[in-house]
């Protein structure tokens, strides 16, 4: 459906109950049918999911507003549509046939929408590169690269979420302005196929277990990487690993062995095994607090002090650290930069005499919402570093692009460049890591590998650090950089669309006018606003400034404004594409630990008292917010207007 506006409800029920053959969906809409709750209803089946960069991510639950078997079912369709298309259209077919890898993860339903998701692409007569083993999604990507001209589907699925993401067959997830046409097939394939709902033989026409190949394939090349860059042949050190109840263990388990270190890492044994209730984690992700308590307690016990954690699909990475007998973890943005600094130490290893970019044009990747340290460590060090829109989708097209280079036959390992940049590494403040020379996605079995096996023993051994020491020695050779990212929840996104109209008026009004800037563009509490970047309308009132002048590409379909003040400092507010929350990213840079925290601190409650409390009052808020130090700002003392 185009335009649903003008359906009448009980059609828009008739039609979900027509296509949809899932028992448990269908008894939810019949369920509020009978109850006639006409305000869920058109919250469910009104609007429809949208296909969209990040594929297709929403509450598990009945309706096209959501994530389902049907909507998978939808989306799978469109994609298989586009494969095909895109396959009679290229002029460089080596194969007669287009495939599709597809991979899953152990949730519940990953398998069951997995499933559902090949039965599309066999009817379109793709052939499906068939995961039988649950495994980690950079399986997916790494696949993608290993075999031209196919394409991608990874399924993570829980009984409250779901996300159905697509790789290009560059190896990149879906991006614009492929994701508008695949959007467009999905709409035009809506009812599900003849065979749709038929039970796919697994056995027969998925027969083919891709998995147990790539996943040799992937370990040997991480293998070979990780030689490439060692820098040290000293000791490993032991530490303690944590899958969070995924599916990270046998990779990395099979990584340890193949680098010498199996007799160094404890696995926390009640989370080693794939466990989709996750039983001993109130929320299965590295980023929230208490995650790691049980591998902390694990190390304490075995006398080790360094923690590596993996997210449940195994493409982010945690690292903690034990420090003066505390448990420090490290933030995405500081293992971002350890990492960076690593890698640069291997371009430097390789041309000792010279500055990197004499021998080679390097550069690296972060996005507009994660530390601007990386930038002023590529000032200093002569590479260029460049910002992204948030997320993988942007980081791997824009290295694509960078590299300017054709991939030639399988091996990855040797990629001939042309006149391009070499990107040996690109990161997100949200705990994501990518590698290019395995995959142009985030990776958090190749960069937990990086750090157990390359750099903390080169960090160790040949300059006598701990990673901890490393980041306190990088903070005094660019400065130091405070963070302070949490987020607002919002009620509906009206709330969140009137927030933003709010700011901008609010600016607008200060000076920002349709003729130009100002010099000032006012204030947000006492903070001079320096410049003002509207990724949602375009606008940079900074362009040709300090960072070279970097435009990132507007995107009205998202809301995200970014502010530079004195001090260092630099905010922003973005909302979320798939959550309802608006988040804020606060850094400043001083030489001052104590003005850096201060810095940030003084930025929330600026916000929080001249935009958020006039202009979205209904937002919500943790009272408690830690910043990457770990100081605790209490936002109680934040006076609350009215």
């Amino acid at each position: 459906m185009d335009d649903s506006s003008a359906v009448p409800l009980s059609d828009l029920v008739h039609q979900w109950l027509d296509w949809d053959h899932d028992p448990e969906t269908r008894a939810e809409i019949i369920r509020l049918r009978d109850e006639k709750n006409e305000v869920e209803l058109e919250k469910r089946l009104r609007k429809r999911i949208e296909f969209g960069t990040a594929g297709l991510r929403g509450r598990m639950q009945a309706g096209f507003s959501s994530m389902n078997a049907l909507t998978v079912i939808q989306a799978s369709q469109g994609l298989a549509k586009f494969i095909r298309r895109s396959h009679q259209q290229s002029l460089e077919q080596e194969h007669p046939q287009p495939s599709v890898i597809i991979g899953r993860d152990a949730r519940h339903n990953s398998k069951k929408f997995a499933m559902l998701a090949a039965n599309a692409f066999a009817a379109e007569g793709i052939r499906v590169l068939w995961y039988r083993s649950a495994g980690p999604t950079p399986l997916v990507p790494f696949g993608v690269l290993k075999n031209r001209e196919a394409w991608g589907v990874m399924v993570t699925a829980s009984h409250v979420s779901v996300s159905w993401l697509g790789y290009a067959s560059n190896g990149c997830q879906i991006n614009s302005p492929m994701d508008a046409e695949i959007a467009d097939l999905i709409e035009q394939n809506l009812e599900p196929w003849p065979t749709a709902w038929d039970a796919m033989d697994e056995s027969k026409h998925l027969a083919l277990d891709y998995y147990k190949d790539t996943a040799k394939m992937y370990c040997d090349s991480v293998t070979l990487f990780i030689n490439s860059i060692k820098l040290s042949s000293g000791p490993q050190r032991p530490f303690v690993y944590t899958p969070l109840h995924g599916v990270g263990h046998s990779l990395m388990s099979r990584l340890c062995e193949q680098l010498g270190m199996k007799d160094l890492v404890t696995v926390v044994a009640e989370q080693q095994e794939p466990d989709p209730d996750f039983p001993t984690v109130a929320f299965p992700n590295p980023e929230e607090s208490g995650a790691l308590d049980l591998a902390m307690k694990t190390a304490d016990a075995v006398g080790h002090d360094l923690v590596i954690a993996n997210d449940p699909d195994a493409d982010r990475l945690a690292v903690a650290e034990k420090v003066n007998g505390n448990w420090i973890k490290f933030t995405g943005d500081q293992l971002g930069i350890l990492l960076a600094s690593y890698m640069l130490d291997t371009i430097h290893s390789q041309t000792p005499d010279k500055p990197p970019h004499v021998q080679k044009k390097i550069a690296m990747l972060t996005t507009a919402v994660s530390t601007s340290m990386l930038s002023k460590i590529a000032r200093a060090e002569s590479i260029h570093a460049q910002e992204t829109l948030t997320g993988f989708k942007w980081l791997g097209n824009v290295a694509r692009r960078l590299e300017s280079r054709i991939h030639s036959g399988g091996d990855d390992q040797n990629k001939n460049s042309s006149d391009g940049y070499t990107v040996p590494f690109g990161f997100e403040e949200a705990l994501g890591y990518m590698f290019p020379a395995i995959s142009y996605d985030k990776d958090g079995l190749t960069a937990a590998m990086v750090f157990v096996a390359a750099a903390e023993p080169h960090w160790r051994v040949n300059e006598g650090l701990t990673p901890y020491e490393k980041l306190k020695q990088l903070y005094g050779r660019y400065g130091y950089f405070e963070n302070l990212n949490t987020y607002f929840v919002s009620p509906d996104v009206a709330v969140t669309r009137k927030l933003f109209e709010g700011v901008r008026e609010k600016v607008a009004e200060k000076g920002l006018g349709e003729g130009g800037v100002q010099e000032r563009l006012g204030m947000v509490g006492r903070l001079p606003i320096l410049r003002w970047r509207d990724v949602t309308f375009g606008f940079d009132s900074g362009a040709g400034g300090e960072d070279g002048g970097m435009q990132l590409p507007a995107d009205p379909n998202n809301q995200m404004v970014t502010v530079w003040s004195e001090r260092g400092i630099r905010f922003t507010l973005r909302g979320s594409g798939t959550e309802p929350k608006i988040k804020i990213y606060i850094e400043s840079c001083s030489d001052s630990h104590d003005e850096a925290v201060k810095a940030v601190c003084d930025v929330f409650m600026a916000v929080l008292e001249d935009w958020i409390q006039p202009c979205a009052p209904g937002v919500t808020y943790a009272e408690r917010i830690v910043t990457s130090s770990g100081f605790v700002l209490d936002a109680r003392s934040v006076p609350v207007l009215g």
